[in-house]
């Protein structure tokens, strides 16, 4: 779907939709419009109308009903199962990439413990109210 060139692509738009002169930038009227607005509405209605809670729902459920840890084969498990959905779906090509991080896992006859010392530590206010106007009279 996405090449590992985007970044790459991404940079030349950039440098070719703003040319410089003497030192000052100068924007090129409508090349940011353009790459920023959809390509065709009718595309976007179509996602919408593919969207549903209940599918949002069952998914939730699904990917939320057993533990997954980072790092271990119950989550290799769910990504090879998101993996099977998505070509099921229709996506060309999914990749799972492997990648190394440093976790910490708790051992198992010595878990970690997180206990309170205090009753309370910290107390902040649910709601923070302050004057919008103040911080924007700039812009």
């Amino acid at each position: 779907m996405f090449s590992r060139h985007a970044p790459l692509y991404g940079c030349f738009l950039g440098a070719f939709g703003i040319t410089f002169s003497y030192g000052t930038s100068v924007v090129l009227t409508g090349v940011t419009a353009k790459i920023i607005s959809d390509s065709d509405p009718r595309i976007s209605k179509l996602l919408l109308k593919e969207i549903s809670a209940e599918n949002i729902r069952q998914n939730l459920k699904d990917y939320a009903s057993h533990p997954h840890l980072a790092g271990t084969p119950a989550d290799l498990q769910q990504a090879e199962q998101l993996k099977l959905t998505w070509l099921e779906q229709g996506l060309d090509r999914v990749d799972i990439l492997g990648y190394d991080v440093l976790l910490s896992y708790p051992k198992d006859g010595d878990p970690n413990i997180i206990s309170l010392v205090k009753e309370c530590v910290y107390s902040i206010r649910i709601y923070e109210y302050y004057d919008v106007g103040r911080w924007c009279d700039g812009i």
